[in-house]
């Protein structure tokens, strides 16, 4: 029976039901028999929103698997033991690493652990370079992370023969920095060494790699080269992000079951959006109109699971299928439609969700506070991170006269 309890070596790992009757369970193993042990505190009251019941089914597994690294399960009740007892500071960093990964199974999908596993597993392969794969939890100190910084810093893919991106060096570095802070809160060990340690300017990003905005007629080319020389999907993609400021690993998620094409809106789940809130998104007249003539079946029940972006039989960008787009695919194809219209070098492709903010704010007078909805932003200051090149916008008269009134 598979388990990763120190403690509970006979109790096996947390799942979740979900559906009429919501609980979660793991298995107890004594004598040779298996005993099924059951929660449900509060899980099935009536009245409770999908995302009440989700945030309380977390709430409930993260207690109970607290229970079981803390405390001995004798098949009736729990029995508190010392914490230290729990996990042995020497515990090496690649047991520390599984046990952190398997936590997190209960509240993330696959492919967000897998996503995880990349990250910390990158510190792995440090370690193995400087004959260290054994090192010892509490071994890992400042000097080794500012050490492995370096080493990302310097570090040179085999396959794109370039360097990681500072973007992708800060990823790397807070997965570990989660993993430390797993341990922290056990008590296992008492500091995080990535949050002391100094790296100087080394991970700060260059104003001139911010995400530019595009102008209206910028846009606009955008738009005409699209329909001249793509795919469908390609701009549908684009105004996508533009109308409804989703991100493009966002839109790659939808499937047709997230579309209430009959009151124009988009509900895009918890657990497809990146800031993990649940949202619904009007959909603006010019797009509607634009998803209205792809003439797809958006209410058909036999596709409600497929995703509204997905492959061709080609193996290219189309619409409606069982597999999931790569939303990156979007960003290589970009770099030649940013040369071909010879736009700023530093344009990117998740520059029109900064567009669309600055569009929305100069020409049609949203509030910060409707455009920080829309983007799904916790707080102010996010928005005004998408609104730094408004100032730079204002100072070109002929852009304030126009108005959005494109040809899609």
């Amino acid at each position: 029976m598979r388990s990763h309890y120190p403690l509970n070596p006979n109790c096996s790992t947390i799942s979740i039901v979900k559906g009429n009757n919501c609980f979660i369970y793991f298995y107890y193993k004594s004598d040779g028999k298996r005993k099924l042990v059951k929660f449900s505190n509060g899980l099935n009251n009536k009245g409770l929103t999908e995302s009440r019941r989700t945030k309380l089914i977390k709430e409930l597994y993260s207690e109970v698997d607290h229970k079981l690294q803390t405390q001995v399960y004798d098949g009736k009740t729990f029995n508190d033991v010392s914490i230290k007892t729990v996990i042995n500071p020497e515990i090496p960093i690649s047991d520390a690493i599984e046990q952190y990964l398997n936590s997190r199974k209960g509240f993330v999908s696959e492919t967000t652990i897998s996503n995880y596993t990349i990250g910390i597993e990158f510190f792995t392969k440090f370690l193995k370079v400087q004959q260290m794969e054994n090192i010892k939890l509490y071994e890992i100190d400042t000097f080794l992370i500012e050490d492995y910084v370096k080493y990302m810093l310097s570090y040179q893919s085999s396959h794109l023969k370039r360097n990681l991106s500072i973007k992708t060096i800060r990823e790397y570095k807070d997965r570990l920095s989660f993993v430390l802070n797993h341990f922290i809160r056990k008590g296992v060990i008492t500091k995080n060494p990535v949050h002391q340690a100094q790296f100087g300017n080394a991970l700060n990003t260059n104003d001139s790699k911010k995400h530019k905005v595009f102008s209206v007629q910028e846009f606009q080319d955008i738009i005409q080269y699209l329909k001249d020389h793509r795919q469908p999907p390609y701009l549908t993609m684009v105004l996508m992000i533009y109308y409804t400021h989703l991100r493009p690993r966002e839109i790659c998620r939808l499937q047709l079951e997230d579309f209430d094409i009959e009151r124009r809106f988009i509900h895009l789940k918890a657990a497809k959006a990146k800031t993990r809130r649940e949202r619904s998104l009007a959909i603006d007249k010019p797009l509607f109109d634009h998803l209205i003539s792809l003439n797809i079946a958006f209410s058909d029940p036999n596709t409600q699971k497929h995703y509204f972006i997905s492959y061709n039989k080609k193996d290219r960008i189309g619409f409606v299928g069982l597999r999931q787009y790569n939303y990156s695919n979007m960003h290589y194809s970009f770099q030649q439609i940013k040369k071909d219209l010879n736009l700023h070098p530093d344009s990117t492709f998740y520059g029109i969700k900064h567009t669309a903010t600055v569009h929305e704010r100069l020409y049609e007078g949203f509030s910060i506070d409707k455009i920080k909805v829309k983007n799904g932003h916790k707080n102010i200051a996010q928005t005004e991170t998408y609104l730094r090149n408004l100032d730079d916008l204002l100072n070109i008269p002929e852009e304030v006269e126009r108005k959005l009134k494109f040809k899609i």
